[in-house]
């Protein structure tokens, strides 16, 4: 049995943050809530010379992505996440707040055994630097004594390009259109995004299409395979 997973893409970057997000919502493989928003740029020049392919709504006040956090923390506390090439979602959203697995001290989280945000525990989180030792790749709770000991994340998640990497080896190339068109799901995404197009004209590089075709390639390796256990996915 599968727990309840929640598909997301996102567009944006580090700069502008989040100005799109889609959010599909699988119970036993199948789509039971799809949730789809543009969101205000943090920077605002020139936005439209990297996402002028997004259609922006006309006369809207935006809000942030920040002010749509709670959903995503919901969401989270309820299910796995996935998306594909994870580490890009995962980033993006770790700009704004952090969700951890239990953490093995309690100097830092409290109480091993719950699941907090880094904000309930530290306050504020302009005062990360005192919590997270040096990284590379990716942020990471610091011990007292500066031992880096636990990567901060949004997960585990699925990542749909690794897994496929991984299982499916024979594949020309894991980006999602090429895996859609691969398995010879144009028919199918294209159905989904006609039934929950709200106007956006979506297409690929648009969150919510993204999210579908994502879906799609999940439900197809749980078929292809006979996933019933969700440790084969992370």
């Amino acid at each position: 049995m599968l727990p309840p997973v929640h598909v997301i893409d996102f567009e944006g970057n580090r700069a502008y943050g989040i100005i799109e997000y889609g959010l599909v919502t699988l119970e036993n493989s199948q789509i039971v809530a799809v949730v789809c928003d543009y969101c205000r740029p943090q920077y605002s020049p020139a936005v439209a010379q990297f996402f002028g392919h997004l259609r922006f709504p006309e006369n809207t006040a935006l809000t942030t992505f920040a002010d749509c956090l709670s959903l995503f923390k919901e969401r989270r506390q309820r299910g796995v996440f996935c998306a594909h090439n994870a580490t890009v979602e995962d980033r993006l959203l770790c700009q704004y707040d952090f969700y951890c697995e239990p953490c093995p001290t309690e100097e830092i989280v409290g109480e091993p055994d719950k699941k907090p945000y880094l904000s309930e525990f530290t306050g504020n989180t302009s005062n990360l630097k005192k919590f997270l030792g040096p990284t590379k790749d990716s942020l990471r709770f610091a011990s007292p004594s500066g031992t880096a000991i636990k990567p901060i994340s949004w997960g585990p998640w699925i990542d749909t390009h690794k897994i496929y990497k991984k299982y499916y080896p024979i594949a020309k190339s894991y980006g999602v259109k090429a895996l859609i068109q691969h398995f010879r799901l144009e028919k199918k995404l294209e159905n989904l995004a006609h039934k929950y197009d709200r106007g956006q004209k979506l297409s690929f590089h648009t969150a919510l299409y993204d999210a579908l075709a994502t879906t799609l390639l999940l439900q197809n390796f749980i078929d292809l395979f006979r996933v019933n256990d969700v440790q084969f996915l992370l």
